[in-house]
């Protein structure tokens, strides 16, 4: 798993990069859920969370999660004192994070995944962000 963090005017985008590794099981409905750590310098509302349908091994596929950016107004009076004291506003949060999928056993003969599986979480590193400056 990789991540890859985007941030635009109005969101902050986690792209995770997945590849399954288990020959025998393909993964469908992958999502990673992120939940914060302890102190969070701003209030983030995950606001979408973009499922990848399935995963085939060996294969890469991306899964996204979008956060809404809070109004800079929210934060003026911050970036104002910082800005009078020569200081840099920072935005950092920790998210501990967690793939969650449904594993479906693979026919050895046809190559289909059966019609039932099991629903699964796999443990990852936590992501940290951390954004100078977080001023229009």
């Amino acid at each position: 798993m990789t991540c890859v963090q985007y941030v635009t005017s109005e969101h902050i985008i986690f792209q995770f990069a997945c590849v399954n590794t288990i020959e025998e099981q393909v993964l469908e409905n992958v999502v990673v859920n992120m939940d914060p750590i302890g102190e969070v310098s701003i209030d983030l509302d995950e606001q979408i969370c973009i499922p990848l349908p399935s995963l085939h091994v060996n294969t890469l596929g991306f899964t996204y999660v979008y956060f809404k950016r809070p109004e800079v107004s929210d934060y003026v009076e911050d970036i104002d004192n910082a800005h009078s004291t020569s200081q840099c506003v920072a935005v950092t949060a920790r998210f501990a994070c967690s793939l969650h999928y449904t594993a479906k056993e693979l026919d050895p003969i046809t190559n289909e995944p059966e019609e039932v599986g099991y629903e699964d979480d796999y443990v990852l590193e936590d992501v940290e962000i951390s954004i100078p400056n977080f001023s229009p």
